[in-house]
């Protein structure tokens, strides 16, 4: 019975939709019992929603949520087509880059995060999209939709990579040796982000500064993830 039970927690899809449902409604600032009395719902059906191993809203929902939370439709249809799959694309076509509040210019705009959630770009390029005080920098590499730029905040780069700079970081390709990554790091509570350049020496990958000693070679460990590949980086940021 046991074995039967894990199969089928293990062949149930994850709710993909749960980050964005809470912060919508957060954003809003209207608790959940307001949100099931404009539905005329329970409340535990909205509770459901914003928890991760809940069930999704259901297509027929969307419009009114979209109206209550002031989204356009298409952004929760999007995070609502993810929530009924197991897997993703590589390519999520449904994150168009003229999608929402994404310029539409030439090129490959990408948002310039403060912040990196490492298990859900999706949620976080669409908070991004219906955001209008995050800033967004044209990227000329073809790159994932779930592509972003994260500051430099120190100077283990220099003089490959200045402090200060912004570079573009694509969650979707397969670091490779002496590719620059983004690492996320959670120590004893404490969470930090490196930039490095990836070494693979057999089985070992060994994070490493540009050039300055003050930033010395280390292996990677149990605590390190590497969470994307660098693919450009902009000294200059327009005001």
């Amino acid at each position: 019975m046991a074995q039967i039970e894990a199969r089928k927690n293990r062949n149930k899809p994850r709710n993909t939709m749960w980050q964005l449902m809470k912060q919508l409604r957060e954003d809003m600032g209207l608790p959940q019992s307001e949100v099931a009395k404009k539905l005329g719902i329970r409340q535990e059906a909205v509770a459901q929603w914003e928890r991760l191993e809940g069930n999704p809203p259901g297509m027929a929902r969307l419009p009114a949520l979209a109206r209550i939370y002031q989204v356009d439709v298409s952004v929760l249809e999007t995070a609502r087509g993810g929530a009924t799959q197991t897997s993703r694309a590589v390519r999520l076509p449904e994150l168009d880059f003229d999608h929402g509040l994404r310029p539409k210019i030439h090129g490959f705009p990408l948002p310039c995060l403060d912040a990196i959630q490492p298990d859900d770009f999706v949620t976080q390029i669409l908070l991004a999209v219906r955001n209008p005080e995050v800033r967004w920098r044209v990227v000329s590499t073809p790159c994932d939709t779930r592509s972003f730029f994260f500051k430099m905040d120190n100077d283990s780069m220099e003089p490959m990579i200045a402090n200060g700079s912004w570079v573009a970081f694509d969650p979707m390709i397969t670091p490779k040796d002496q590719n620059i990554v983004l690492i996320y790091r959670k120590d004893e509570q404490k969470i930090s982000w490196q930039v490095r350049v990836l070494r693979i020496e057999g089985d070992q990958k060994i994070l490493m500064g540009a050039t300055k000693a003050s930033w010395p070679p280390r292996k990677m460990d149990d605590q390190d993830k590497i969470v994307a590949v660098a693919i450009e980086s902009h000294s200059i940021f327009p005001r």
